[in-house]
């Protein structure tokens, strides 16, 4: 905690952090006044929309974290301080002096919500969604700059700002695709991506900030991600692997894999327009809704119930149901019945359909929704 403190002392007393701060500050104003806030549905839209913001930050963080790794360590060394202990006590103090520009969209939250009308919870939930996501900006941007600025003490070295402002932006779809399918590119381009999942996509405006699995995931893989670059930039200047660095950094990456594999596994399945929106054919047989009820439960994962009423048709009953969603149950006239499901098609054949005029069909379903 000592070193921690006499580092916050000095970079305190550097101009360059508050010339970091001003740079920020005034950039944020840029995008307020030119992407004219009001035409959006509320703050937490506007603040999702500046995703070159985020970039400019990546960048004046990465290059913040490279002029403080170039500075010496005369005075720890005059104690006697190790090396890994000097430079992990100069990258917490550079990470905690830095994180204090979250003060900029928290300030624009506490005025935009004044300003809205915005109930407690969701300028709670979107002061925490916006802090969490600048500090994985923050946390990703600065070890990466201090691993470089403690490798190269070379001045070219801020120059490596842009390329990992790509690779960890919406900017890095532009050379995956040349690698990957769509979907693939897609899913990886997200993982790598500091900035909202699915960026491109369409999204519900008024469902505010998503702090879901998602998110908490992305979060986790962050912090993961940080501390295997302080492991290697504690390698580094030890220039050997230690058994505790290298079980440190094995550990790292194993989790971090881990979390990969929940990450993708939970990604939202993308879909185009044509596919879901436009029936191309009438499939129906004659079948016919004449009345239906339900119960919905929404949330990140969500239950819903329909019962339905059917007027008797031709042939099989086929109905729609996104694929993403997992029937938990389906009867007609409370009887439990066969059926087969194809892509976003549920058929039910001809011999389990009542011989009625009428019937009665119940699903109870449910999924994760993003």
């Amino acid at each position: 905690m000592r070193l921690i403190r006499l580092n916050l002392k000095i970079i305190f007393s550097s101009v360059i952090l508050y010339l970091f701060y001003t740079f920020i500050a005034l950039f944020f104003l840029f995008f307020l006044v030119m992407m004219n806030q009001t035409r959006f549905i509320n703050y937490a839209v506007f603040l999702d929309s500046l995703a070159y913001l985020e970039i400019a930050v990546f960048i004046l963080a990465f290059c913040l974290a490279v002029y403080f790794a170039h500075q010496g360590y005369a005075l720890e060394e005059a104690c006697f301080v190790s090396k890994p202990a000097c430079l992990l006590g100069r990258l917490s103090a550079v990470l905690i002096a830095s994180s204090f520009v979250c003060a900029v969209p928290l300030i624009y939250i506490a005025a935009a919500s004044v300003s809205e009308g915005t109930e407690l919870y969701f300028s709670c939930l979107a002061a925490a969604y916006f802090i969490l996501r600048w500090l994985s900006l923050l946390l990703v941007s600065q070890s990466l700059g201090f691993l470089a600025g403690s490798l190269l003490k070379k001045t070219f070295v801020y120059l490596l700002a842009a390329p990992f402002a790509i690779i960890f932006s919406h900017l890095n779809g532009s050379f995956l695709s040349m690698f990957l399918n769509a979907d693939r590119m897609t899913v990886v381009s997200n993982l790598l991506s500091l900035q909202k999942p699915l960026i491109f996509g369409v999204d519900i405006d008024y469902a505010g900030p998503r702090v879901d699995l998602l998110f908490a995931v992305k979060c986790v893989l962050v912090l993961l991600f940080a501390l295997f670059i302080a492991a290697a930039a504690v390698a580094a200047t030890q220039k050997k692997f230690t058994p505790k660095t290298a079980a440190a950094m094995c550990s790292c990456l194993a989790v971090i894999a881990l979390f990969c594999h929940i990450y993708i596994s939970i990604f939202p399945k993308g879909y185009s327009y044509e596919d879901k929106l436009y029936v191309t054919a009438d499939r129906s047989g004659g079948y016919r809704v004449a009345s239906y009820e339900g119960d919905i439960r929404l949330s990140e994962y969500g239950d819903y119930k329909c019962l339905a009423t059917v007027e008797k048709g031709r042939g099989d009953l086929m109905f729609r149901l996104d694929g993403v969603f997992e029937i938990k149950k389906l009867t007609l006239e409370g009887r439990d019945v066969q059926y087969s499901r194809s892509g976003d098609f549920i058929i039910i054949p001809e011999k389990e359909i009542p011989d009625r005029a009428s019937f009665s069909v119940e699903l109870l379903y449910g999924g994760r929704v993003s």
